[in-house]
């Protein structure tokens, strides 16, 4: 499951696939940029395939403006309490 929230905490979009596999990244990810432009940062988790699908999409000209963070706990609201 993929699923973006902004700054303040409000789902943007959610996403149900059967692998977490870069093809499923990326396309989660090019559709997001289509929809909602370039954010200023994107924080995720450290999984291989969101790091491989965002590099491929830096390389088509997407999120060149967007700094990808993996830092723990950033992308869980909870949790940074």
């Amino acid at each position: 499951m993929y699923r973006a929230i902004d700054a303040d905490g409000l789902t943007l979009d959610i996403w149900l696939r059967k692998k977490r596999d870069t093809q499923a990244a990326y396309a989660f990810l090019k559709r997001l940029v289509k929809q909602f432009d370039e954010p200023k940062v994107v924080v995720t988790d450290k999984a291989p395939s969101i790091t491989s699908a965002f590099k491929k999409l830096k390389e088509y000209g997407f999120y060149q403006g967007t700094e990808h963070r993996t830092i723990k706990y950033l992308n869980n609201l909870i949790e940074q309490d």
